[in-house]
């Protein structure tokens, strides 16, 4: 074979090609039709010895894949996952289609173990199970040629490498049954963690959904196990975040009552956040014996609570670009919450007193640098607003100069940069930085529509059954076979 052609025109070119070679005079056109073309491919193994094959089909033609044995289907793509089933082979918008095809339940097994640990209660992984199939017939044909994809676009589906027993008892124990709302499958969306409340949709989606609706939820169980980290105010002035087992507790407290703690060991990195990020640079690194100041304790950020930044003006404007409907100019002197929906999540964020312009309100989380939720308050970590003895207020802009009158009658001057901290009437205590930046504390991971994975467990764990879980986040529902 010395050429292909989609059409009889494009053939035509390729014999014009050939004409007035010798060894060409023999060729003979092959029959239109479906057909696979072996071909000895050395492009991978690049050994003349140990040739690949390369199989090309025309398009229009759709090749099977069958399994050769139990073991299922090994795709070579990125990945490199085993599947169960079979895989269908053709051409979509003129790009190569790679379709798994398999039994839907046993689709199941690997989404379930896919989107919750199998280690989690059997009555959790049983939810997942429901929403998880209640979802997937909701779709219908959603991706012109397939019912889903394997990211969470649709469901996470990873191949038999997420298959456990348990997932593969939750979708067998649950065969079949699905949500109804109306006498219609239900859209089960569902997210890691609710942050304590599961959304309301229009606070996602801008629209009401009548099987939705906002509920408390049992989400803390994904702190258990994690460290604690002190927020601390190093000998140099800079604030950071160190882990608790890092330090110990003296027993001391400074003039404003904040306990001192003293470092264990050399070399330790305080971190911009309560977190170990890799390729993040700490903000400083303390020497056995150093002494700090803890101005609070928090939980390492997690699917429960989290934190993000500190972002400056510029982070931001250049987080905010292609993400908002209209471009936001800088640069940034105020980032506030303007509104929440009735669940407490996010619905407009000002940006020098204008709304950041998005098409939904949960597109604020990646408008605002990648947050895991909209469910979060915003701290301007360089301004602050100061009561006067009268009663004026005022606020401390980035950079400017504060007067502190001593119990004595002694003023003093702070830098208004680092080494400043405030106190508010609380006992709170917040470090006030030279430059304007933001840091964002949040709770809850994922849009927090319907069911709570993290929420589904901590049912489980208190007792509730699957059923009990699904009509706890989704209302008015009724479970039935699917019939279709």
């Amino acid at each position: 074979m010395v050429g292909a052609a989609a059409d009889s025109a494009s053939l035509e070119a390729v014999k014009l090609k050939l004409a007035g070679i010798a060894e060409a005079a023999g060729l003979k056109q092959a029959a239109a039709g479906d057909y696979l073309l072996q071909r000895r491919d050395l492009s991978v193994t690049q050994k003349e010895a140990a040739p690949g094959m390369l199989l090309t089909f025309p398009a229009g033609t759709k090749a099977v894949v069958l399994p050769s044995s139990t073991q299922g289907v090994k795709l070579a793509e990125r990945y490199a996952r085993t599947y169960r089933g079979q895989f269908e082979l053709s051409s979509y918008n003129n790009a190569l289609a790679v379709i798994n095809e398999l039994p839907f339940e046993q689709y199941l097994y690997s989404v379930v173990g896919g989107e919750m640990p199998g280690s989690w209660p059997i009555e959790a992984l049983k939810a997942q199970a429901v929403a998880a199939r209640s979802y997937a017939v909701y779709q219908g044909t959603g991706f012109g040629i397939a019912q889903v994809v394997d990211t969470t676009l649709s469901q996470a589906y990873n191949g038999v490498a997420s298959e456990k027993a348990t997932t593969i008892k939750a979708v067998d124990d649950t065969k079949g049954q699905v949500m109804l709302s109306g006498g219609k499958p239900v859209e089960a969306v569902f997210s890691s963690s609710a942050g304590g409340y599961t959304a309301d949709p229009s606070e996602v989606w801008g629209s009401k959904v009548p099987y939705l609706a906002p509920v408390q939820s049992p989400d803390d169980s994904s702190e258990n196990g994690l460290f604690k980290w002190y927020r601390v105010m190093a000998p140099s002035g800079g604030t950071g975040f160190i882990r608790s087992d890092t330090a110990d507790l003296t027993g001391e407290k400074n003039a404003a009552g904040a306990v001192i703690a003293r470092i264990k060991s050399a070399a330790t990195n305080v971190r911009p956040l309560p977190l170990i990020q890799d390729g993040v640079n700490p903000v400083d690194k303390l020497d056995a014996g150093a002494k700090v100041t803890v101005l609070e304790t928090v939980a390492q950020s997690n699917e429960f609570n989290w934190m993000r930044g500190p972002f400056t003006s510029a982070q931001l404007l250049d987080a905010m670009k292609g993400k908002t409907t209209s471009a936001v100019s800088g640069p940034i002197q105020s980032l506030e919450v303007a509104s929440r929906g009735p669940s407490g999540r996010v619905m407009q964020v000002n940006v020098n007193g204008k709304a950041v312009p998005v098409k939904y309100p949960d597109s604020l989380r990646t408008a605002l640098g990648s947050l895991p939720s909209t469910r979060f308050a915003i701290e301007p970590a360089g301004q602050v607003s100061l009561l006067g003895a009268g009663g004026a207020s005022a606020v401390k802009e980035t950079g400017a100069a504060v007067q502190v009158l001593g119990a004595g009658g002694a003023k003093a001057s702070p830098s208004g940069g680092a080494g400043l901290t405030v106190m508010n009437a609380s006992g709170a205590i917040r470090p006030v930085s030279a430059s304007q930046t933001w840091l964002i504390r949040g709770t809850g991971n994922g849009h927090g529509l319907g069911m709570s994975q993290y929420g589904a467990k901590g049912l489980a764990d208190t007792g509730y059954d699957y059923q009990r879980i699904l009509k706890y986040y989704y209302k008015e529902i009724e479970l039935a076979k699917d019939g279709s």
